[in-house]
């Protein structure tokens, strides 16, 4: 759907971009929103993008129409930054599980394992219809490599409250190099890469052996 805001503005619901999705009410709100959104907007706002991905969302050849993601507000002279997703007044936002430009960044990324790296019918293809969807021009990668890559990184703002970000790191095994290159205080070790099991399921079931390192 075009443009990119089209499937969640303007509280539509059910769009023909939803595979699946929650959806919530006036009586069953969405707690998600009241954390994301602004203390002008009735939230929260305990979750916000940082600055440096406001600067790549807002960036016309890295963002495009994705930056339709976020929304700010200047109070006192100070620029706040949120997340646009959840926004509704009556917090009746609703939660994106599947959508299909998922699907088209999961078939590019097994077309690009399997090396089929086309632009008319492989791993580039699928990954420029999302693109041009947020208004980008096509991919410059050509190699492998560089296709994975491009579709990690559209990952990372298509879904930019999605959730997606982390999972995908850890199920590549790049969270350490990539979350480390980002900000010299954050350490990944290698247990982090799985959860730890709840000790009160542990408590319940004396067979499970919790996670190694926790």
């Amino acid at each position: 759907m075009k443009p990119y805001s089209t499937w969640f503005a303007n509280n539509v619901i059910a769009t023909q971009e939803s595979i699946f999705e929650l959806q919530f009410s006036l009586q069953n709100p969405n707690s998600t929103r009241l954390q994301m959104a602004h203390s002008s907007n009735g939230g929260q706002y305990r979750y916000a993008p940082n600055d440096r991905f406001v600067q790549l969302l807002n960036n016309p050849a890295i963002g495009g129409g994705r930056s339709a993601l976020i929304g700010s507000i200047t109070q006192s002279g100070i620029t706040n930054w949120y997340g646009n997703l959840y926004y509704r007044k009556d917090a009746s936002d609703p939660a994106y599980i599947l959508r299909i430009a998922e699907m088209y960044l999961i078939r590019a990324e097994a077309k690009a394992q399997l090396n089929n790296l086309s632009a008319t019918d492989g791993a580039l293809f699928d990954l420029n219809q999302v693109r041009d969807r947020a208004g980008l021009a096509a991919a410059a990668a050509t190699t492998q490599t560089e296709v994975l890559r491009a579709i990690e990184e559209e990952r990372r703002y298509e879904f930019a409250f999605e959730a997606h970000r982390w999972y995908d790191l850890a199920r590549t095994g790049r969270a350490k190099v990539v979350l480390e290159a980002l900000d010299a205080n954050v350490k990944v070790d290698d247990h982090e890469y799985l959860f730890p099991i709840p000790v009160t399921q542990i408590q319940l079931d004396p067979n499970l052996e919790q996670n190694p390192g926790y």
